[in-house]
């Protein structure tokens, strides 16, 4: 058994090789065996003695779960028993850091040159999402364009229908708060082999869900965090998803356009939310996001301006996607002091507007470039500013 608890390699069991070290029958012989057999460079030690700050460590257990490990049974903590009767050593503080120089437009750009511009993961159009929104094949980008704003200016369409729908539905999904890479999975291996799309874009949702609501609900857990039930998309599915298919199926987007078109562009964000525009002679519409997305209703408006579906300018501070990776990104590069202080799209195009020559190379990217620093560099990882002129 300890050199079971000693090669466990994977989380499942590592969690299962602790919870019998702290609780389980034989507890005190499995501890005196690998006390025996202390491997610094073994998890289960560098768990302990890093005061269990492995990433999945605090998910299952508690800070007196860690004491009793350290303490009783591998019994490695008596050097830490002793300094608890001690005063705690407090360090003279550190000279404050200056923080490094904000970015210029001009660095901005070429480091998103020297990235190489990748777009595919951040687009309708992308190879990562094209199976997502219609999986057609059709192998270029520009078309694979033109045939979105085609179908998405056919709101009425049941092609079109069916894009929007999987559109507003996307956008629900985003606000569950996961990784994209965690929903594009659920979507292609959880609605994806149930048709899911296609079979509610018509007709009641209720029936044509009923299939996939039970094999949902009554779906086998396989340990005690019920790995794998996915909760916080159904959520979003079936009332969050219903929501926008009877949207859709109203013609809300046909409604949506139709108003960009007849210059309201800018109110299209207020429209998504609360299904009415400024003013109190204007009609309210029944059945809009409401708390359905927020945040993600900005990458809605931006596809929609970047593909050319809406056109009016009005738009265009609008269509500037603030998530949270774009303001991890802003405060990187030192252009907000921490990414809870929010962003616009009306302060990046003002801030685009000092540099007359690299402003208007960066403009068509919208909110990309900064997306894609603040998912390719998290936590303390930094980027490297190319070196000013």
């Amino acid at each position: 058994m300890a050199d079971w608890v000693m090669q466990a390699t994977d989380e499942q069991t590592r969690v299962a090789a602790l919870r019998y070290l702290l609780r389980g029958q034989l507890r005190e012989q499995l501890a005196e065996k690998l006390r025996g057999k202390k491997d610094d460079n073994n998890w289960l030690w560098q768990s302990a003695e890093n005061h269990g700050r492995f990433e999945w460590f605090a998910r299952h257990f508690s800070d007196e779960d860690l004491y009793q490990l350290c303490a009783y049974r591998l019994q490695i903590y008596d050097s830490v028993l002793r300094t608890h009767a001690m005063p705690a050593f407090v360090p003279p503080p550190a000279p404050p850091q200056q923080p490094p120089p904000a970015w210029t437009v001009r660095q901005l750009w070429e480091w998103w040159e020297q990235q190489g511009q990748p777009m595919g993961d951040y687009v309708l159009e992308g190879e990562a999402n094209w199976a997502l929104f219609h999986g057609g094949p059709i192998w270029d980008e520009a078309a694979r364009k033109a045939e979105l704003k085609r179908l998405l200016l056919n709101p009425t369409s049941p092609e079109g229908k069916l894009l929007w729908y999987r559109l507003f539905g996307y956008a629900c999904l985003v606000s569950a708060g996961r990784t994209v890479t965690e929903l594009r999975r659920f979507w292609q291996e959880r609605l994806d082999p149930q048709r899911f799309w296609e079979q509610t874009n018509e007709g009641d949702f209720s029936e044509k869900t009923r299939n996939i609501f039970e094999q949902a609900v009554t779906a086998d857990l396989n340990n005690l965090d019920a790995g794998g039930e996915q909760a916080y998309f159904w959520r979003r599915v079936f009332y969050d998803i219903r929501k926008v298919h009877r949207m859709v199926q109203n013609d809300f987007p046909a409604v949506l356009l139709d108003l960009a078109r007849q210059g309201h562009g800018e109110h299209l964000r207020q429209f998504l939310r609360t299904g009415h525009l400024p003013g109190p002679e204007q009609p309210r519409w029944i059945g809009t996001f409401g708390q359905s997305a927020d945040t993600p209703l900005g990458f809605i408006i931006r596809e929609l301006f970047r593909l050319g579906v809406i056109t009016d300018e009005a738009v265009r501070p609008y269509a500037f996607y603030v998530c949270r990776p774009v303001l991890r990104a802003l405060e990187k590069i030192g252009w907000i002091p921490d990414a809870d202080c929010g962003y616009s799209g009306e302060r990046w195009l003002a801030k685009l507007a000092e540099d007359s020559d690299h402003g208007p190379l960066l403009r068509p990217y919208f909110d990309i470039p900064l997306l894609h620093m603040g998912i390719t560099h998290r936590g303390d990882k930094m980027p490297t500013p190319p070196p000013e002129p």
